[in-house]
């Protein structure tokens, strides 16, 4: 009477079966870099991009300025 090792499949069979991720299949991934480039090229054409770049570096600082104000309670440093 011996010892008998068995892997976790082996042990619980219905638990360890790897089950499927979903993943996206390559043609959804291209239609959606394909809508991603028709958008880009809409905001070029109508002069919209430098606007949208203008929105995300303003967005980008009042989020700095936000967390700035909760780490330091209001105060800035001053060097």
């Amino acid at each position: 009477m011996g010892l008998e090792f068995k892997s976790e499949f082996e042990r619980n069979p219905i638990n360890s079966a790897p089950s499927p991720s979903p993943t996206p299949s390559l043609n959804h991934c291209e239609a959606i870099q394909e809508e991603r480039d028709l958008m880009n090229q809409f905001l070029e054409e109508m002069g919209h991009a430098i606007t949208y770049d203008l929105w995300k570096d303003a967005k980008a600082e009042v989020e700095r300025l936000q967390k700035l104000a909760i780490e330091n309670n209001g105060f800035e440093e001053v060097e």
